[in-house]
């Protein structure tokens, strides 16, 4: 087995000393592909054949696909939210019963819809996305801990990227895969529905503050859910979970440091709102009233362990909001950008 951490960096400084390049000089279509090809496969070896020590989760997930293979058929209808998953399961444990294999064929299922998405969302840029969305700490965690949910991401982030262009087939047809693997998934889209109709930041920045106030007071999110009948059929089992897991294993209440972070990204999307690129990013108001909305559900998740699970639904929209550094005619803003992510990476490495 080869050593986790050490190789994380290693990878993630290759990364950064490549952008460097991409910095300096016009990339073209090719060059963008090739090194995420690259830098895709690097990443799905070192996550894919990882000690099986590496990542809380990683242990739930192997049970999981030994328990399927032991009783091949049979799939508990409880976890019908998790259809995808299960379909997963059903098809790699027709091929193999290997678990480094499984393990290797779950992180192509997480990354390289992601990096599509990527490509698709503009190819010139590709690779800079992908470093900017490997510099977040969020990245390592959907790759060792929480793989479903890093799936449904992955997914999710395509047919947002489809939904932009319009193509209506691509987008429900990856919106239901990531539904398939993480219910959770159900209210970002909800969410870019709803966000689209918004003409206003008022609406979300007034949501965004008071979820800010209302988490401060400890208000009781998860009891609300369970009165609004959708949300609470898809995540009130989850979230119960959550609750009753012993609290010493992970601090609950009001997060200042999880506010500040999520304040930073929202300052400097409200910048770009005011700059009006959305004449060159089409859908960059949707991006931002999305990022305020769940965002503000973030804040107000505090009261359960394993919130940030919640905030992560937040965080995967701040490549997109960081997107206009590198397109528009800001001051030596691409340099400003890498700077911005070596620093996440540096000092939130280990959150």
């Amino acid at each position: 087995m080869i050593n986790f951490e050490d190789f994380y960096i290693l990878i993630y400084g290759l990364m950064a000393i490549i952008t460097l390049f991409f910095i300096k000089g016009n990339s073209s279509k090719a060059t963008n592909v090739i090194f995420v090809i690259i830098f895709t496969t690097l990443w799905v070896v070192l996550f894919g054949f990882r000690d099986f020590s590496t990542g809380s989760d990683t242990q739930s997930y192997l049970y999981s696909f030994n328990d399927f293979i032991q009783n091949k058929n049979y799939i508990d209808y409880k976890d019908y939210k998790d259809l995808g998953y299960y379909l997963f399961l059903f098809i790699i444990s027709k091929f193999t019963s290997n678990e480094l294999l499984f393990l290797f064929c779950f992180e192509i299922l997480i990354i390289v819809p992601l990096v599509v998405s990527f490509i698709k969302f503009n190819v010139r840029k590709a690779f800079f996305l992908f470093f900017f969305f490997c510099s977040f700490f969020f990245f390592k965690s959907i790759g060792i801990n929480i793989m479903r949910q890093g799936v449904s991401i992955s997914f999710f982030l395509l047919g947002f990227v489809y939904y932009m262009k319009s193509k209506k087939s691509y987008y429900i047809t990856f919106f239901i895969i990531a539904l398939s693997f993480h219910a959770s998934i159900f209210l970002p889209i909800l969410i870019i529905f709803f966000s689209r109709k918004i003409k206003s930041p008022l609406l979300p920045i007034c949501v965004y503050l008071m979820a800010i106030v209302l988490s401060f007071f400890n208000f009781d999110f998860n009891l609300l859910l369970s009165y609004i009948p959708v949300l609470s059929f898809l995540f009130e089992d989850r979230l119960q979970s959550c609750v009753n897991l012993n609290n010493s294993e992970y601090q609950i209440g009001f997060r200042l440091s999880f506010v500040l972070f999520n304040t930073l990204f929202a300052i400097i999307g409200y910048y770009f709102y005011r700059l009006n690129v959305v004449n060159h990013i089409k859908y960059y108001n949707t991006i931002f009233y999305t990022y305020l909305l769940l965002s503000a559900n973030f804040f107000l998740m505090f009261n359960i362990p394993y919130s940030d699970r919640s905030g992560l639904l937040s965080w995967i929209f701040i490549p997109l909001l960081l997107y206009p550094f590198i397109i528009y005619r800001i001051k030596y803003g691409t340099i400003k950008l890498y700077i911005l992510c070596l620093l996440i990476f540096i000092f939130f490495y280990n959150i």
